[in-house]
C-alpha cells in the first residue's frame, strides 16, 4: 500500500536509505527486527509493533535460530478456575472501570491510563475499593497530580508495598509487604527465553518488621470474604502451598533440577532420545532438591514453526488483520482508517505536541538497569551508579545531539531547562550523537517526592513533561511529548 516515495514523505527518511535498509534486511542470514519499550510507548507505538511483526514474518524470522521464538513456561500444579458465584457474575457483567473491552477500547485487554481517567471522572460508576500492588502510579504514570485526584475519588485505597512511596502517601491503608529477602516466590521464565524454567526465591532472613508476603495477605482476604472465594484458597500460608505447586514440575516427567551446564546438556541429550534423566522419585524428594538447587529447567525445545506460534491457517498469515481492524473502527465511536494500524496516530494527537515552532524537539524516554523505572533507587550505591556510564550520579540528565547543543550554545554539564505543554524541569546536559538532532532523551526513575530517606528529592521526573493521553490501541498512556530546550538561568 505504501511505495518508497510515500514512505519517505511520511517518515522523513530518504528513499535511498529505505531502499538500502530493505535490501540489507531481506538479504541478511538471520534478520530480526526489534523495538524497545521507548519506541512502543510513543505516539506510534502500536504501529511500530505491527511493523516489527510484519518485518519478521516477511523474512521468516519466526521459530528459527536467530529469530523470534516463543517464551518458555513452568508446568506448575495450579488450582482449577472457580465457578463464579452470584456476586462475581454480577461484577463481571458490569462495565470495566478502565474501559477495556468496551465501546471505547474494544481491542484492549487492560488500560492503566483509562483507569486513572475514569476514576477521576467517576465513570462508569464510583469505585469503592482499590488495591494497588507492584506499581507506583503517582510517580510512574504521566499526570501525577491527575492520578492523585483519581485516587482521591475512590472510597478506600489500599497500597501493598515495601516502600512508603508517592502512591502510599495518598492511600487510606498501607499494608507493609515483605521484601524479596524475606519472602518465598516461584519465579517464571524470563520473556524470550525458549525453554521451560522455574526458579525458587527463598527468604534469607525472617521479616524484620510486621510485614507479610502479598500472597498471604491475598489468601487471608479471600478467607475473610468466605464462600467460593475462601474455597479457592489453599490451606495454610503461601509458603505452605509452594511444594504442591512445584509437584507439577515433577509430574511433568521432563526437565531436571538445575545442576550445572553439563547436567543440563546430559538431560537434554537423554530427553531427545526418549529417556528421562534420573532424578527424585517422589514429589517430596523433588521439592527438597528444588529447594536446595533453587531452579528447575527443561532442555531448550526445538524451535517452533510459525504455524505453532501464530496458528495454522493453511500455511498463511494475515498482515492486514480484518478482525482487529473491525474492532478498531469502533474506537471512541469515531471512524478509524485501516492504514492507521501501520501509520500510527497523527502528530496532533501526541501528548503535548504543540508544533515545531513552540516545542521543536521530541522527548524520548528510556530506562536504565540501575534506575529500573524508579523502583530500585533506594540506596546510596544505586543513586551513585544511576548515571555511571555518563559519569553522572545523584542527578538527572538530558541527552542532546551535538548539533542541537551547538545551536543552543549548550556544553556538557550545563544546567538546561525543558518546557512542554504539561510542565517544565531542569537537568544536566549530556552531549551524545546517539540522540537524533530533532530530539532529546531522558532516563526515567528519579524525581521521587516520597521514596525513602535517600531517593526523595534526587533528580527530576521526566513524566512531568508528558500530558496524560490515552492510546486507544494499547490502553496505556502515550509517553510522547514535544519540548523546548534552553539554558537554565544560574
Amino acid at each position: 500500500r505504501f511505495g518508497l516515495e510515500e514512505v519517505s514523505r511520511l517518515t522523513g527518511a530518504p528513499v535511498s536509505e529505505s531502499f538500502r535498509l530493505g535490501r540489507a534486511f531481506g538479504a541478511a542470514r538471520r534478520p530480526l527486527a526489534l523495538a524497545g519499550p521507548g519506541a512502543l510507548s510513543g505516539i506510534a507505538g502500536f504501529a511500530t509493533a505491527m511493523a516489527v511483526i510484519a518485518l519478521n514474518l516477511a523474512v521468516g524470522a519466526m521459530g528459527r535460530p536467530g529469530g523470534y521464538v516463543a517464551a518458555g513456561d513452568a508446568p506448575l500444579d495450579l488450582p482449577p478456575p472457580q465457578e463464579p458465584d452470584q456476586v462475581a457474575r454480577r461484577g463481571l457483567s458490569s462495565a470495566r472501570v478502565d474501559g477495556a473491552g468496551w465501546a471505547t477500547l474494544p481491542v484492549v485487554r487492560q488500560s492503566p491510563a483509562g483507569l486513572a481517567a475514569n476514576l477521576a471522572a467517576g465513570r462508569p460508576y464510583p469505585l469503592e475499593v482499590l488495591i494497588v500492588h507492584g506499581v507506583n502510579p503517582a510517580h510512574e504514570w504521566p499526570g501525577g497530580k491527575t492520578v492523585e485526584e483519581a485516587l482521591a475519588a475512590v472510597g478506600l485505597v489500599a497500597v501493598v508495598g515495601a516502600v512508603a512511596d508517592e502512591t502510599a502517601r495518598v492511600a487510606d491503608l498501607i499494608l507493609p509487604e515483605a521484601s524479596f529477602l524475606e519472602a518465598w516466590q516461584i519465579l517464571p521464565p524470563a520473556t524470550g527465553i525458549p525453554f521451560d524454567y522455574a526458579g525458587l526465591q527463598q527468604p534469607v532472613l525472617e521479616p524484620i518488621y510486621q510485614s507479610r508476603a502479598f500472597e498471604d495477605a491475598w489468601f487471608d482476604l479471600a478467607r475473610r470474604i468466605g464462600g467460593p472465594a475462601a474455597a479457592a484458597v489453599p490451606a495454610g500460608s503461601y509458603a505452605d502451598w509452594l511444594p504442591s505447586a512445584a509437584a507439577g514440575l515433577h509430574r511433568a516427567g521432563r526437565g531436571t533440577i538445575a545442576g550445572g551446564p553439563f547436567h543440563a546438556r546430559n538431560a537434554g541429550f537423554m530427553e531427545e532420545r526418549g529417556w528421562k534423566a534420573p532424578g527424585p522419585q517422589t514429589a517430596e524428594a523433588f521439592w527438597e532438591e528444588f529447594r536446595r538447587s533453587g531452579s528447575w529447567v527443561d532442555a531448550p525445545r526445538g524451535e517452533h514453526s510459525p504455524a505453532e506460534l501464530i496458528g495454522d491457517r493453511a500455511g498463511r498469515f494475515d498482515l492486514w488483520p480484518e478482525r482487529l481492524l473491525a474492532d478498531a473502527r469502533k474506537l471512541g465511536g469515531t471512524p478509524v482508517a485501516d492504514d492507521a494500524l501501520y501509520r500510527g496516530a497523527p502528530e496532533e494527537a501526541g501528548a503535548g505536541a504543540t508544533g515545531p515552532s513552540n516545542h521543536p524537539l521530541r522527548l524520548l524516554l528510556f530506562d536504565t538497569s540501575t534506575l529500573w523505572g524508579g523502583r530500585a533507587v533506594l540506596t546510596p550505591v544505586l543513586l551513585e551508579m544511576s548515571g555511571f556510564r555518563e559519569d553522572i550520579g545523584w542527578d538527572s540528565w538530558v541527552e542532546i545531539h551535538p548539533e542541537t547543543a551547538r545551536r543552543d550554545r549548550i556544553q556538557a554539564g550545563d544546567r538546561v531547562r525543558l518546557d512542554s505543554r504539561a510542565g517544565s524541569l531542569v537537568a544536566r546536559a549530556r552531549i551524545t550523537p546517539v540522540v537524533p538532532p530533532d530530539a532529546v532523551a531522558m532516563p526515567r526513575g528519579l524525581g521521587h517526592r516520597h521514596f525513602g530517606r535517600f531517593a526523595t528529592g534526587v533528580g527530576v521526573n521526566p513524566l512531568a513533561l508528558v500530558s496524560p493521553v490515552l492510546d486507544p490501541w494499547t490502553g496505556g498512556a502515550i509517553l510522547d511529548s514535544r519540548v523546548r530546550l534552553t539554558r537554565a538561568q544560574t
